[in-house]
């Protein structure tokens, strides 16, 4: 077992694993997303939302798409666009 939410500042609210198995996006209770390697654990990008650090703007739903090459996610917490 490991314990991938332990690196992170925020809770995680959302992840998604690809369809490879190569990579992890995970949304938090700030409004941030991250995309790991699967393998290390490593973060390899960060992303905010038009919402990040608002009153409850956590990243509410992510998905990597089918082809490994973009991330989309929505946050909670008032009107906001679907993020890529």
């Amino acid at each position: 077992m490991v314990k991938v939410s332990e690196q992170f500042q925020h809770d995680p609210t959302a992840i998604d694993w690809s369809n490879d198995g190569k990579f992890l996006a995970i949304g938090d209770r700030n409004g941030e997303v991250a995309i790991l390697d699967a393998q290390s654990l490593k973060v390899l990008s960060k992303a905010k939302s038009a919402l990040a650090g608002k009153k409850d703007a956590w990243i509410e739903d992510i998905k990597i798409s089918p082809c490994s090459k973009f991330v989309a996610f929505g946050t909670h917490g008032g009107l906001s666009k679907i993020d890529i």
